[in-house]
């Protein structure tokens, strides 16, 4: 006379031991089973709504990722100069106007030294717009804070550069996550 031995398991919901009746029986009793049915449901649900996050953001275009890299770059650079004045003028930081991330070769001009960190200082609003930059007292302060041969190295860098999502998220995150180390750092 032979007997047949059942082996036991543990319920994937309350994770007490019981004997399965068939094979495909993962749960102890009905109320489990409902319950990893839910499980499922809802992980299934999480993963379609993850996969369909990630086809909105293939379908935007690449000036929506330069720009979210744009803002999270300049944000670290006035927080970074935050105790200096304006590069261009002699605005302190103390100054009550608004100051801006001013480029000393434009983005558009230059668009390989669009996140380039020597490229970019604290500027006052009145150099940075009004005065288009204030390009000549712009270059002759950043020879002094950088030093001659980095300045060489944005006069004489590529002129432009394709950016792909991947690098931009990337960027994106970099700087975000600089920035709130300075924050944190400085209680800003």
């Amino acid at each position: 006379m032979s007997y047949l031995v059942v082996k036991t398991r543990k319920c994937k919901i309350c994770r007490t031991v019981f004997a399965p009746r068939s094979m495909s029986h993962k749960c102890c009793s009905p109320d489990c089973a409902l319950s990893l049915v839910e499980k499922e449901r809802s992980k299934t649900v999480k993963e379609a709504v993850k996969a369909h996050k990630g086809k909105i953001n293939d379908a935007k275009p690449i000036s929506f990722w330069l720009e979210k890299a744009q803002t999270s770059f300049n944000r670290y650079v006035r927080a970074r100069d935050r105790d200096l004045g304006c590069i261009s003028c002699d605005k302190t930081a103390e100054w009550d106007g608004q100051f801006h991330a001013g480029h000393l070769k434009s983005v558009g001009a230059d668009s390989y030294l669009r996140f380039n960190l020597w490229n970019v200082n604290r500027q006052c609003v009145q150099c940075n717009h009004f005065l288009s930059g204030n390009v000549q007292q712009y270059t002759e302060r950043l020879s002094n804070r950088i030093g001659k041969d980095r300045l060489e190295f944005l006069e004489s860098s590529p002129k432009t550069r394709r950016y792909t999502r991947e690098y931009l998220e990337r960027l994106t995150d970099i700087f975000n996550r600089k920035y709130n180390r300075l924050k944190k750092r400085h209680k800003l």
